[in-house]
């Protein structure tokens, strides 16, 4: 994913003068950084989801601990 492949390279592009300017604040890559993580989680239990041995009682679960680590508010 492109995020991803920002918080990678970050350092190495703050080396470049002519993209250093359009790079993210710092406050703006803290919330990059946070977003990715909550991504690969979603991204995890969705791949759960998809195998076939996944039971419902799995399912349940991974719903229950999403929406405890994730709260609608």
């Amino acid at each position: 994913m492109m995020l991803e492949r920002y918080v990678h390279i970050r350092d190495a592009i703050k080396r470049v003068d002519a993209v250093y300017e359009l790079m993210p604040k710092p406050a703006a890559h803290r919330r990059i950084v946070a977003l990715v993580d909550s991504l690969k989680t979603f991204n995890s239990v969705c791949k759960k989801l998809q195998e076939e041995a996944t039971s419902m009682k799995s399912v349940r679960l991974l719903f229950d601990k999403i929406t405890e680590m994730f709260p609608v508010t």
